[in-house]
């Protein structure tokens, strides 16, 4: 083997095991890390889909109605600081307030989406009216309505809670997003119903044009 050829062999290995390394890099980016690129702005309001691998996850996507991979809606408010406000299964005080870094953290490191959108049209008078409707419903004692039942007052899923929120300002936001689904024979017998008339976690996806999209991550597959 000529020196020449040596040289050759020993620089392509060095180039390739380069691109090895960057390209690893780019597959073990989590979200924590990776949500640290997105700009927000202050006054203005965000929705964040989450999407995660956990048995409860897998539940929630089979009512999407645009599928994908996300099972959980979350409204964000920039006033002073960024907050997240949002409803989950959590048995005591299911209506969480936290950081954007303790919305996409989790030591089961089970979540597999997020995407964040940036709600269009926002005024002063619009974020204050936001912010009054989260602090009064922060001041009632609400459980997580696993029966998809919006007569119920006293009970909220993630998205009702994003409509219970907005719709007053930003109806348009809504338009067409309720949805009629036949229920999955083996959920009949606990939501005690063959069809249920809901709000998506994903339904924001049917009226994009009142949002601008702001980031977007998914795992990759091994």
């Amino acid at each position: 083997m000529s020196r020449l050829f040596k040289i050759l062999v020993v620089c392509l290995a060095v180039l390739f095991g380069f691109a090895a390394v960057w390209q690893g890099s780019s597959r073990e980016e989590d979200l924590p890390t990776a949500v640290d690129s997105a700009v927000f702005q202050k006054e203005n309001i965000y929705l964040l889909l989450r999407g995660s691998q956990t048995k409860m996850g897998g539940y929630a996507r089979e009512y999407n109605r645009y599928g994908g991979l996300a099972s959980h809606i979350a409204l964000g408010v920039y006033t002073d600081s960024l907050r997240i406000y949002h409803v989950n299964t959590r048995k005591s005080n299911p209506m969480i307030t936290e950081s954007l870094t303790s919305f996409v953290t989790t030591e089961e490191k089970s979540y597999n989406y997020l995407s964040v959108w940036k709600l269009k049209g926002m005024t002063p008078n619009k974020l204050d009216s936001i912010q009054n409707a989260v602090n009064q419903l922060l001041n009632h004692e609400i459980k997580f309505d696993y029966k998809f039942n919006s007569n119920d007052e006293n009970t909220l899923y993630c998205s009702e809670y994003i409509y219970k929120v907005l719709q007053p300002v930003s109806p348009a936001l809504f338009k067409d997003a309720f949805y009629t689904k036949e229920v999955p024979r083996g959920h009949r017998f606990y939501l005690k119903t063959d069809t249920l008339h809901y709000l998506p976690a994903d339904f924001i996806l049917g009226n994009k044009q009142e949002l601008d999209l702001l980031f977007e991550w998914e795992l990759p597959t091994q």
